[in-house]
């Protein structure tokens, strides 16, 4: 009998540690990280990349500044997520049914082309906006809030900026500061 008991014991200790750790896991939260990259004003095009330390099941952000948003690709297209809605206010949601995932790794989660812009900046939010695993658990997400200067960048690589360089190669706006400029 007392080696039945033991052998029971041993098996809920067991179990008890294997439940622990198991949930005890989930308070170690892998890192997710999304930017914007690539804009090409051009061709009003532009990426998000993204940095997964994990298998990612769905998404949702913002993207503000652009009008008329469609996508052309990326690995959630790749991967099999295959219900992205493009709101008209920015927000971008992908997931997929039957459940698929993008695998951990870095590269462009989506493509997207743009019509027209409305704000001489382009940024990336999570806003109310989450990305998760395949059992619906949030991941915490390192960074986002980025922005890319969709107008012209001065030479102190503020968007919109007036300061271009003198003659003495000093990049501002004041022309009080060219006197004595010898350099031509």
């Amino acid at each position: 009998m007392r080696k039945i008991l033991k052998k029971v014991s041993n098996l809920t200790l067991n179990n008890f540690l294997v439940v622990l750790f198991f949930n005890l896991s989930f308070l170690v939260a892998n890192d997710v990280s999304i930017s914007l990259g690539n804009l090409d004003t051009n061709n009003q095009t532009v990426d998000i990349l993204y940095d997964f330390d994990s298998d990612v099941a769905s998404f949702q952000f913002d993207v503000s500044g652009l009008s008329g948003l469609s996508y052309t690709g990326g690995d959630a297209v790749d991967s099999g997520i295959n219900f992205i809605t493009l709101g008209s206010n920015g927000t971008i949601v992908g997931y997929s049914y039957p459940i698929s995932t993008i695998p951990s790794g870095s590269g462009t989660l989506l493509s997207l082309s743009y019509s027209g812009t409305t704000a001489d900046e382009a940024c990336l939010s999570m806003g109310l906006g989450t990305i998760t695993d395949s059992s619906g658990n949030d991941y915490s997400v390192s960074s986002t809030g980025d922005c890319l200067c969709l107008i012209n960048v001065d030479c102190n690589n503020v968007c919109g900026g007036t300061a271009t360089a003198d003659a003495c190669g000093t990049c501002d706006s004041d022309s009080s500061n060219d006197v004595g400029d010898t350099d031509g």
